[in-house]
């Protein structure tokens, strides 16, 4: 193996599952909340601006393929839960978000049979 690429000191990713393979380039969420598209080909790199305030964590992501939804908390760890949605093809800050309801609220006390496992996106809940 031979390393031939410039593509150096890229941010480490900021959430597992957040990545995006298409026609030679990947994207995913940074740690800067930012995404990152690398294109291997010709090796750039193209970065959005923070697209969910920096007074909240991601805590975890769901990708369609065409999109990506971050559930975030606050940084203190309250149990505000917000899904901030983002398109691949044209991300825009999403810094509002949708409340979800509370991990309290989703899981169901006592044994891991009464247990709700969160796939996809979470129910938003109006408020």
């Amino acid at each position: 193996m031979k390393d031939e690429g410039k593509l150096k000191d890229l941010p480490e990713p900021g959430v597992k599952r957040s990545s995006h393979y298409k026609e030679g380039s990947v994207s995913y969420f940074s740690g800067r909340r930012t995404l990152l598209e690398v294109d291997l080909v010709h090796q750039e790199i193209r970065e959005t601006e923070p697209l969910i305030g920096a007074d909240r964590r991601p805590v975890s992501a769901t990708s369609d393929g065409e999109n990506l939804r971050i559930v975030t908390q606050p940084l203190d760890g309250a149990e505000e839960l917000l899904v901030h949605s983002f398109s691949f093809e044209s991300p825009a800050p999403d810094e509002d978000g949708k409340h979800i309801a509370k991990l309290s609220q989703l899981m169901r006390g006592g044994t891991a049979k009464d247990a709700y496992t969160i796939w996809g996106c979470p129910q938003i809940v109006d408020t």
